[in-house]
């Protein structure tokens, strides 16, 4: 891309100051290489020397991009880093006086790939078509305010008149530990007509941004565009310097491939400021017309991204692609975005099923396993009759297990005596209806404190059962006894 420019202009006043802090970079002639810069630079207002920093600032970028140029290497983003790391280095050598000055700084360069812009502070950039009226791009400014209106703090409007809009959060100084890096974005939509400002702040202290392509759209020449700048900022009491270019012609189409990210970068103000109402009847239109040539199968989806065509075309026409979180949205992206959180709600419950199913089966397996800790408990819990026995249970005491076909025996229920005082006392013995010969004796339980036995006493062994014999046969049995004795 070989872009030819018109004639430079520039502004450069004092306002109602004494000394002139701000300085610019105009080549001197025609650049014969292949890419042309140029500068503005504010020199911080209450800082000693401001103008020295402006200065110096101006004069080592063009010495030191001038040197890399002259070695034959193309313009990039490496050029204009290296050459601001040395300017870095000379604004270090100030500090050996005990002062600190600093500065704002704006750059602008057109070289074959299209235009690169870079910014640090509050100086400002524009991209202007004044044939169509629109601003194409702004710089983001370092200030202060702007930060509280990204934050939400101060609205659009309130910046232009907060009482700390002359506050920068960035600017070249020397002594610093971190150098600031640059604003860089670069531009490859560069049509004859467009044209480029560079300004300081005190150049548009009492001028808009409606107020500002008015001027360019209805000046003739870019004379006229510099003599109205000039009585609109008059009263301005800050300094205020301007450098105006105007592209002549563009001899080739610029390459799909070239870098152009003016209508998506941040560093681009008018992505993140708010939808004037021109920017939402430009929408609105948009919306409508594209509607229609949607089918009603396919409704959802085509309204849904209907706000995002409309808003590129928008951001396309005036920049307005993006705004903070305080700035009022327009009504289709709103609507679109209500479409579709019910799909996010539907994906959320499927997510969520897994997990109760999961949850439900360990407390399943957790209560089942109370269940059986409980039921062994209380199954080992009874008392285990050995075989042949049978459990005789009295009411209020102990299991006591007994033969099986022995009677069982009777609670002692007499009266005791006191433990110290009671004797050894032998068991009565088991009565059976046959005398048995020879029992063995009962071994003495051990003195108690109750009157009922001892539950689970060993099992006494009993002699082997006589053959069982009616009343009649025992009366005969005697009177053949008595017989035979006689």
């Amino acid at each position: 891309m070989n872009i030819t420019l018109s004639k430079p202009l520039f502004i450069h006043e004092l306002g109602k100051r004494s000394n002139q802090e701000d300085s610019y970079f105009i080549p001197a002639e025609a650049a014969e290489s292949s890419a042309q810069f140029f500068m503005v630079c504010d020199g911080m207002g209450g800082h000693e020397r401001g103008e020295v920093a402006s200065s110096l600032v101006c004069k080592t970028m063009a010495e030191q991009v001038t040197a890399q140029l002259n070695e034959g290497k193309p313009f990039d983003d490496g050029v204009l880093n290296q050459a601001l790391q040395q300017t870095y280095a000379e604004l270090d050598k100030l500090t050996s006086e005990g002062k600190r000055p600093g500065t704002t700084f704006t750059f602008v360069c057109f070289h074959p790939s299209g235009v690169t812009t870079a910014n640090i502070g509050d100086s400002r950039i524009y991209h202007l078509r004044p044939r169509e009226r629109k601003i194409l791009f702004q710089s983001r400014d370092h200030s202060l305010v702007f930060d509280l209106y990204l934050m939400g703090e101060l609205s659009y409007d309130e910046m232009a008149t907060s009482p700390q809009k002359n506050v920068i959060t960035k600017a070249l100084m020397p002594g610093q530990e971190n150098h600031h890096r640059a604003d860089i974005v670069h531009i490859a939509d560069v049509q004859p007509g467009d044209c480029f400002l560079l300004c300081s702040d005190g150049l548009l202290e009492q001028t808009s941004n409606e107020e500002l392509i008015g001027l360019f759209a209805k000046a003739a020449d870019m004379e006229q565009v510099r003599q109205a700048l000039i009585d609109a900022s008059a009263d301005n009491a800050d300094n205020h310097t301007a450098v105006i270019l105007q592209v002549e012609a563009v001899e080739a189409t610029p390459d799909e491939t070239l870098p152009d990210d003016e209508k998506s970068s941040p560093f681009n103000a008018l992505n993140v400021r708010p939808i004037t109402k021109s920017d939402e009847t430009l929408q609105v239109s948009a919306t409508t017309t594209a509607a229609p040539t949607s089918s009603a199968a396919s409704a959802p989806t085509s309204s849904a991204a209907a706000p995002s065509s409309s808003s590129s075309a928008s951001s396309a026409s005036s920049g307005a692609s993006a705004r903070p979180q305080n700035a009022k949205p327009s009504a289709s992206p709103r609507a679109a975005k209500g479409k579709s959180a019910p799909t996010s709600k539907a994906k959320s419950k499927k997510s969520i099923s897994p997990m109760l199913s999961i949850t439900l089966a360990v407390l399943l397996v957790i209560l089942i396993a109370v269940i059986g800790v409980l039921l062994l408990r209380k199954s080992s819990s009874k008392a285990t009759v050995p075989p042949g026995y049978s459990a005789v249970a009295a009411p209020d005491t102990p299991t006591v297990v007994t033969p099986v076909g022995s009677p069982a025996q009777e609670p002692d229920e007499s009266p005791m005596a006191e433990p110290e005082e009671r004797e050894d006392v032998a068991p009565a013995p088991v009565a059976n209806p046959a005398p048995v010969a020879n029992p063995a004796p009962v071994a003495s339980p051990a003195p108690v404190a109750s009157p009922a036995p001892v539950a689970n006493p060993a099992p006494v062994a009993s002699p082997a059962p006589r053959p069982s014999t009616t009343r009649a046969q025992q009366k005969d049995n005697m009177r053949d006894r008595s017989k035979t004795g006689r």
